[in-house]
């Protein structure tokens, strides 16, 4: 309590002297003040301060708005009630706004549209209604026209003044003069200085409506620098044109005789003022920092682009690149400079942009999803490598695709190593054939067509096994391989299947047809010699043939090993159609 009652004094003294002098210049006819600025300045300290510190200050606010009152105002008689309601007016604008509130003053339009609701509306309508009811029931005046008076006076105060107070005890003004270059300091208080004396000379002379010839600097103020200068601004515009009113002096003295008229005028006036500056002021607030933002950002994205391996390119709907990253100069061998303009397409291998092309149709139809493709396109060393694109359509304010960011990545190196393993998987590791699980998946693929299977058996493998060991049955699988890759055409698929077991799928072809090319096979294996250390091997194969008549791959091997059996029962080294 010993830190905080210096400064809860402190408040309290600025309190009166606001109030007082409120009460003194704006008041008319035995009513409420007509342009209220104590709210303002008790809701932006109350905002400084610790919630726990609010009773002090409320307390010692309550006692020097009795005393204005009482002193300057309607009497000792309400300066009481209308204390207390000032004090809870002031705790419901500041409970309103709050210290997270106060610190984004003026940051944006959703602030200052919360800020008119909470500030300039709620808070003075609920005091409005209490103070009016105190004024009706000591006979002072109409209940409307109390409750008119009290929420446009404490609405446009509130509205004019709180915005400068909030940025005074939150320290925002300190902070900005002490960040403040000297160029943009001195910049700052001509300004301020030229809208000072236009605004003095406007409010001076009653000769000519110059109401307008504060707006000028006015408007200069707000584009040029930040939230201070022009709340502090505006809040200049209420006291000195407020000021002037008050003695029935200035422009607003030619709109009407009586003050009551003139100050209804200059509220309307400063009303207008406010809620078309001050939105402003907000506005390029926030687009000040978005902009900040962006540059930031941009740095940072030119930085991570500088030291990528990573290609990006900004291109229009038509692929011609209208930005490339540095790394796209190293891949190519041009420099980032000469691709501006070149279509993008001209970068993929030829066999590859007609796909590429029909890619880029996708993306822009994607309307901002990303999209993912690989293809292949040519190096600086004239080397064909794979690449991998993601892609994005940027889309403008009408929903329309403005542009394209493509993010390209060499994926050469996985490409390999993915065909290797798929090689692996699909590869019988002895032959280097096809294994059955390709064999199947072959089969499954290609389900129209005319086609057909044979399935062939090394004869009497087990004694090749026996008499030379497995060794000499391995040399004899290779030498089957070797003999049938020779033999076969390139579409066809050679695969081991089992053990000493092979199948061929012959595409395009019947299994009449396939018979011819099985007995090329089998004559060449009957007069091939395997060489397995000093020993000479020689084996015959048997073969069964039939048309694949079912996308059943289990009932086709069936009906080709039936007629495999019955080859090998009718002597081997034979080949068999299927029934």
């Amino acid at each position: 309590m010993t830190t905080v009652a210096p400064r809860s004094l402190a408040i309290a003294v600025g309190y009166f002297f606001v109030a007082s002098m409120t009460i003194a210049f704006t008041r008319f006819g035995g009513g409420f003040a007509t342009l209220w600025f104590a709210t303002a300045y008790l809701s932006s300290a109350l905002v400084s301060l610790p919630r726990h510190h609010w009773s002090a200050s409320l307390t010692l606010c309550g006692i020097s708005s009795a005393l204005a009152t009482g002193m300057f105002g309607l009497g000792w008689e309400l300066s009481v009630p209308l204390a207390l309601i000032n004090m809870a007016e002031g705790f419901l604008a500041a409970s309103l706004m709050r210290r997270r509130v106060a610190s984004q003053t003026l940051d944006s339009l959703s602030w200052f549209g919360a800020f008119v609701i909470k500030v300039g509306v709620l808070a003075p309508m609920a005091g409005a209604t209490l103070g009016a009811i105190v004024l009706w029931s000591a006979g002072k005046a109409s209940l409307v026209t109390s409750w008119g008076t009290w929420f446009v006076g404490h609405s446009l105060g509130n509205l004019t003044f709180t915005p400068i107070w909030l940025l005074i005890w939150t320290g925002e003004v300190r902070k900005t003069l002490l960040s403040a270059k000297s160029h943009s300091t001195h910049e700052q208080v001509i300004l301020y200085l030229i809208f000072l004396a236009t605004t003095l000379f406007t409010f001076a002379q009653s000769r000519w409506p110059l109401l307008f010839l504060p707006l000028g600097p006015l408007t200069l103020i707000c584009f040029r620098h930040g939230r201070v200068l022009p709340a502090l601004s505006v809040a200049t515009l209420g006291v000195v044109g407020g000021l002037f009113t008050a003695i029935s002096h200035g422009p607003v003295a030619l709109a009407a005789r009586d003050a009551a008229t003139q100050v209804q005028f200059f509220q309307f006036y400063l009303a207008s003022v406010v809620l078309t500056i001050l939105p402003v002021a907000a506005d390029l607030r926030n687009r000040r920092k978005l902009m900040r933002a962006a540059r930031e950002s941009e740095a940072r994205f030119r930085t991570v682009l500088d030291h990528s391996t990573d290609v990006v390119l900004h291109m229009q709907t038509d692929g011609k690149i209208i930005y490339a990253s540095k790394s796209a100069g190293d891949l190519t061998g041009r420099t980032t400079s000469s691709l501006i303009g070149l279509n993008a397409l001209c970068l993929v291998d030829a066999g590859w942009q007609e796909y590429v092309s029909q890619c880029h149709e996708q993306v822009l139809a994607s309307r901002g999803a990303n999209f993912r493709y690989e293809y292949m396109a040519d190096t600086v060393d004239g080397e064909s490598r794979w690449f991998e694109t993601v892609s994005r359509a940027i889309m403008n304010e009408n929903g329309r695709v403005e542009s394209v960011i493509s993010i390209v990545r060499d994926i050469d190196e996985r490409k390999i190593d993915e065909q290797a393993l798929v090689r692996e998987v699909s590869t019988d590791s002895l032959t280097g054939l096809a294994n059955r699980r390709a064999f199947e998946r072959e089969f499954d693929k290609q389900v129209a067509g005319i086609r057909s299977v044979a399935i062939i058996d090394i004869d009497h493998f087990k004694s090749i096994n026996d008499r030379y060991g497995h060794g000499g049955g391995d040399c004899a699988l290779q030498t089957f391989a070797e003999v049938a890759r020779r033999t076969m055409r390139k579409n066809d698929l050679i695969a081991r299947i089992g053990g000493e077991e092979f199948a061929i799928l012959f595409d395009g072809l019947r299994a009449d047809q396939a018979f011819e090319i099985c007995e090329r096979l089998r004559i060449e294996m009957a007069s091939a010699v395997t060489f397995y250390g000093p020993k000479h091997i020689k084996f015959t194969i048997s073969a069964g043939i039939t048309d694949v008549s079912s996308p059943d791959i289990a009932f086709v091997l069936a009906r080709a090993d039936q007629a495999l059996y019955t080859a090998k029962r009718e002597g081997r080294d034979q080949l068999r159609l299927a029934a």
